[in-house]
């Protein structure tokens, strides 16, 4: 009989040997003979890096003024800097915004794009209301992995289908500012006998300023906003009064089709009084937003109040979309 002594000896042999991956023979008793074969075998094990480090700090004073969404955008400042969450890193971008509208406004800051390389970002950041003609202040977070740096990275409002506004945050003076067309007015009074108008003022436009929504949408890279703005005074001396609402204008395109506007006035004019700065908006489908493409085709604006002392008026004012300048 095999000693206690001797199998514990045994026991510790077999497991040393088993732990280098070595096939070894394990001696049985006296009283058994038979040979067990044990092979150990060891498989790789890959361990997963460590999260990248997040890159330097980095500030970059930027100063860029960019149209969007019915706001006038300042972009002051980007920031690189480390996630507060995670091991990465994040761009901040600190953004003023004043509501150029007649109407409360949300700037839609969730539509910026950050790009650098071949990769880009998006942020959920979103502004608060802000009141006609006031401003606010936001700050939009982007995530960006290791290979982000300001050299080659720009800061995008809107999709391509649309008229965007792009800021190269290393060259804020190459900065596409979607800034609104101030175009030539034409120098002309018409009068039918009844009513008399003039145009004061037209301008161009990637967004509708005269739109109620909180959120404007951008509009298309070829269909901006003509908004026209006129004076119009009624000559009829009538205790009545007439209405000039947006169904009295209408706009006649180069190939002679009439479009309806996209927003216009609500008012009440009275015999002898004039309507000053009217303001009417129309959708200019297959126009470039950009002065150097536009052309020298005619427009005109049919004006027509509708009341009882008037015996359907029409003004018709000409005009070629010809920037100032």
């Amino acid at each position: 009989m095999v000693s206690l002594l001797s199998r514990v000896h045994r026991m510790f042999a077999v497991a040393a040997v088993a732990a280098l991956g070595l096939a070894v023979v394990a001696c049985g008793s006296d009283d058994d003979a038979s040979q067990v074969t044990t092979t150990m075998t060891s498989e790789a094990t890959t361990i997963a890096p460590e999260d990248e480090p997040a890159l330097e700090p980095e500030v970059v004073e930027v100063g860029a003024e960019i149209y969007y969404a019915g706001f006038r955008v300042d972009i002051v400042e980007a920031r690189l800097g480390a996630d507060d969450v995670g091991d990465g890193s994040t761009v901040e971008v600190d953004l003023v915004t004043e509501n150029l509208r007649e109407s409360d406004g949300v700037f839609p800051a969730d539509e910026f794009e950050l790009r650098w390389g071949d990769r880009s970002a998006m942020t959920s950041s979103f502004g608060d209301v802000v009141r006609p003609g006031a401003s606010g202040r936001l700050t939009a977070e982007f995530m960006v992995d290791e290979s982000f740096a300001f050299d080659d990275a720009a800061l995008y409002a809107g999709t391509e289908r649309q008229i965007q506004a792009m800021v190269p945050l290393s060259d804020p003076d190459a900065t596409v500012p979607a800034a609104p067309i101030t175009l030539e007015a034409p120098e002309q009074m018409v009068d039918d006998g009844q009513i008399e108008a003039a145009i004061t003022g037209l301008e161009l436009f990637a967004h509708d300023p005269l739109s109620r929504i909180s959120t404007v949408a951008q509009q298309p890279v070829d269909a901006p906003i003509l908004l026209v703005t006129v004076d119009v005074t009624m000559l009829v001396d009538s205790r009545y009064d007439a209405n000039v609402m947006g169904d009295s204008f209408r706009l006649v395109l180069p190939d002679g089709t009439q479009i309806s506007p996209e927003g216009g006035p609500n008012e009440i004019i009275s015999g002898g009084e004039t309507l000053r700065g009217v303001m009417v908006s129309f959708e200019l489908d297959g126009v470039v937003f950009d002065p150097d493409e536009l052309g020298e085709d005619t427009y005109i604006l049919h004006i027509s109040p509708q009341g009882p002392g008037l015996t359907d008026p029409l003004v018709e004012l000409e005009f070629e979309l010809t920037p100032t300048g």
